[in-house]
């Protein structure tokens, strides 16, 4: 073996990219290097452990007689000895991100018994000595003895949600009355519950940090916003107002100095009104981020006045990710002022650092090619577009054609997901000349096109297979679309579209292989193909006779 194998900041690094195709740590080969070699096992063990949920892979490396399983719940059987002990603090010692209360389909439910063993070490210091970053969902009183020996450990990071119910009467008395003093270095908090008696007592809590960079609420009462205008490092803040908050007094109490450094929102509110007089009480010139959720539903002519003042503001000015969501679609009468045309998104041109823009709204759209040829000049940055995330797809005729979406793929090299309708019935059928002139987009990844129409699917799939050969396609699935007269006919195809752009791809693929083998003079060795099966595979006369575009009932 190397010698710079035997170097432990070098293999750390090697580990840490150890991944499968879903590009998710692959803990399997990890513990197999841990059990290879004992110049690996440190830095193997120290990765698969440091991001664990749930207590269940630390007890499980006890002796087995301590504890046992069932498809339900995993408890302990006997009292923990200090060997015992010696063990589980072998590998919680290498914990770093701790997440526990999270319901895992694979995984037993941990009983209260561990918990209660685990609450009381025989030693004075904890056993999570590097944990930073703890998420406890449904904290109670139970569960509270354990928790505080995990506030022992040096935490930046703490997220608790606490439960609701009868059991929280030590928590609300004694734990969240003294929380900072568990904890006096966490810089990103989050208190979180739904009943409005533990609501009072975090409000309480969270005046007691000074120092936080990061702030995640629930519903959250005037002085909490007015303690968080003033926190001097407070770059994130995730809260819901209710409608009783009061912005007018804020913003007077305030006197025109708040969030000086803020760079991302997330704010859940009755109404969008409600969202902007909130974010007229920051001042700070660095704000990147915006998702607001809201409970009603704007015009388009109300939309575009937001984003004309946000294009003007120089407080916008490094908006890079804008977010948009609203809740409510019922008692509306869809008309034509709910129609967002490229005038009403023009403001937002001037945004040139925007890396991402979904929009979830009432409103519908009606685009052309030109407007996505604007976009794709304006927004060279982009990583993501999403304007299409509606239960009933735009539902008015599109006039965004396929060959139309060409400009964002080739100057929006980042783009790897895009959310639009699409009139897929336009499309060149000629085969002399290069789709796309010659773009090809291997960013984007995903392309979610609601309801857009399509008839030929061989030619979409061929013009796909140029542009973007990795796009997973994905159209007429929502439960509003699937009851619509024409849903069954263009769902099946553009899965016929998905399934020719794998063959048609991997073809390409091959050729380009086997010129590279000419040019470099080798032969060409030729490779059985396995085709997987396929629920939806067709026989070779069907495909052919689609392929070809012979089927009249598939004709507009």
């Amino acid at each position: 073996m190397h010698v710079c194998l035997y170097i432990p900041e070098i293999l750390s690094n090697i580990f840490q990219n150890i991944t499968h195709s879903k590009n998710r740590l692959d803990k399997t080969t990890l513990a197999s290097l841990a059990r290879t070699s004992r110049v690996f096992q440190e830095s193997a063990l120290d990765i698969l452990y440091s991001n664990i949920t749930g207590l269940n892979p630390l007890v499980k490396c006890m002796p087995q007689d301590l504890w046992e399983e069932s498809k339900y719940e995993l408890t302990f059987t006997r009292r923990m000895t200090t060997d015992d002990w010696n063990i589980f603090q072998r590998y919680a010692c290498r914990v770093k991100t701790l997440s526990l209360g999270f319901q895992l389909r694979y995984y037993p439910e941990t009983n209260l018994r561990i918990y209660q063993a685990l609450s009381d070490p025989p030693f004075s210091s904890t056993p999570f000595s590097k944990l930073r970053c703890l998420q406890h969902i449904g904290v109670n009183d139970d569960v509270l003895p354990f928790l505080q020996v995990l506030l022992l450990s040096p935490l930046k990071e703490l997220y608790l949600d606490v439960s609701a119910g009868k059991k929280i009467d030590a928590a609300l008395s004694t734990f969240l009355p003294n929380l900072r003093q568990h904890c006096p270095f966490v810089t990103h908090l989050r208190l979180r519950s739904m009943e409005p008696r533990v609501i009072t007592v975090i409000s309480s809590t969270l005046r007691q940090f000074s120092n936080l960079q990061v702030l995640k609420c629930g519903i959250v009462m005037d002085e909490i916003i007015i303690h968080a205008a003033h926190l001097p490092s407070l770059t994130a803040f995730h809260l819901t107002i209710p409608a009783s908050v009061a912005i007018k007094n804020i913003k007077s109490i305030l006197g025109g100095v708040g969030f000086p450094v803020l760079r991302e929102i997330q704010l859940n509110s009755p109404t969008l009104e409600t969202c902007l007089r909130f974010l007229e009480l920051s001042t700070s010139s660095f704000l990147e981020s915006l998702t607001l959720t809201v409970g009603d539903q704007s015009r388009a002519d109300d939309l575009h006045s937001v984003f004309a003042f946000w294009s003007s503001s120089p407080t916008y000015r490094n908006l890079s990710s804008i977010h948009i969501t609203e809740l409510d679609y019922e008692n509306l009468t869809y008309d034509g002022s709910y129609v967002i045309n490229f005038a009403t998104l023009k403001p937002l041109l001037e945004l040139r650092k925007l890396t991402s823009l979904n929009l979830e709204l009432f409103c519908t759209f009606h685009l052309d090619d030109a407007a996505i040829m604007a976009m794709s000049t304006a927004w060279p940055l982009l990583e993501q577009l999403d304007i299409s995330y509606r239960e009933q797809g735009w539902e008015i005729p599109t006039t965004i054609t396929l060959p139309g979406i060409t400009p964002l793929l080739k100057n929006c090299p980042y783009l790897r997901y895009l959310g639009l309708v699409i009139d897929a019935t336009v499309v060149s059928g000629q085969s002399d000349r290069l789709a796309g002139g010659g773009v090809r987009n291997t960013s984007l990844v995903n392309l979610y096109l609601a309801d857009s129409p399509i008839t030929r699917p061989p030619l979409v799939a061929a013009f796909l297979s140029s542009v973007a050969p990795r796009a997973r396609l994905l159209a007429w699935n929502s439960e509003t679309l699937v009851q619509r007269p024409e849903a069954a006919r263009y769902s099946r195809r553009w899965k016929q579209v998905q399934r020719m752009l794998g063959a048609i791809v991997m073809a390409r693929n091959q050729e380009r292989m086997r010129n590279d083998l000419v040019t470099a003079g080798d032969g060409a060795t030729d490779n059985p193909v396995r085709w997987s099966s396929d629920s939806e595979s067709e026989s070779d006369t069907d495909l052919q006779t689609k392929w070809m575009g012979d089927s009249e009932s598939e004709s507009e």
